[in-house]
């Protein structure tokens, strides 16, 4: 096989990791980690698609600061008529967790919507631990999470939708 290599912008400073990868028929959208001192960030960038050289810009950084971000899957999805990116969120260390995902005010533990033209950002659903899968088919959404020892989910997502983590879970601590 022959690879190509294609030249980009894209700011690797203080990179921790890549989390996802998704692209559309225009961009390509990198989620990933940027760590500064102790705190991770996350952050989505998006180019133009082009086998030569992508130029790419912030399309989304989170103003918290976590400890074990993970998560950060990516998939095309309309929202009252808008059209965005879905994303997954997560940052609870194990058997240590908090109550971002049941925090409104918080990215952390749930799934947003982010308009692509606004930047808007919509909670579709909250009480997520780390959903690793994510799969859209026009109003239907799944999910792969993680949960503690046993209690790993397969969730139908219905916007609004709350999934409990981390007050009720069919898991256990590791620690146990």
């Amino acid at each position: 096989k022959k690879f190509i290599k294609i030249n980009s912008d894209l700011d690797t400073g203080n990179l921790n990791r890549i989390l996802d990868i998704y692209i559309n028929s225009e961009k390509i959208f990198i989620s990933l980690i940027k760590k500064i001192n102790k705190c991770q960030i996350f952050t989505i960038y998006s180019g133009k698609f082009d086998f030569n050289n992508i130029a790419f810009k912030k399309f989304f950084q989170s103003d918290e600061c976590g400890e074990y971000v993970q998560a950060g899957r990516m998939k095309e999805y309309m929202l009252n008529d808008r059209v965005g990116l879905l994303v997954t969120t997560h940052n609870d260390v194990p058997d240590d967790p908090s109550n971002r995902p049941q925090d409104d005010s918080s990215i952390f533990g749930k799934i947003l919507h982010i308009d692509y033209l606004s930047k808007e950002i919509s909670i579709i659903s909250k009480g997520h631990r780390n959903s690793q899968g994510l799969y859209v088919d026009k109003n239907l959404i799944l999910i792969t999470e993680h949960g503690p020892q046993g209690g790993d989910e397969i969730n139908k997502i219905l916007v609004g939708g709350n999934y409990g983590w981390p007050v009720a879970s069919y898991g256990k601590p590791y620690n146990d």
